[in-house]
């Protein structure tokens, strides 16, 4: 999960979609799927403190898989 790319580019996505299949990856999720889209719901609306939240539970991303490659 990218966050930087919402605030960066606001006016190319009229719309996000959020992949809540169960994939092993490095990713570490700690927070339930409705709790998930909650906040991510919050965040595109301009919640930072759901971004807080979204940064410090999802542990392996946020970046990462960009430098790694998907």
């Amino acid at each position: 999960m990218n966050l930087s790319a919402v605030t960066d580019f606001p006016d190319k996505f009229t719309r996000f979609m959020i992949d809540l299949r169960d994939i092993k990856t490095e990713t570490q999720v700690n927070l339930d799927k409705p709790t998930l889209v909650n906040l991510f719901s919050r965040y595109i609306q301009g919640d930072m403190t759901a971004q807080e939240q979204l940064e410090s539970d999802i542990i392996g991303t946020i970046h990462h898989q960009y430098k790694k490659g998907l």
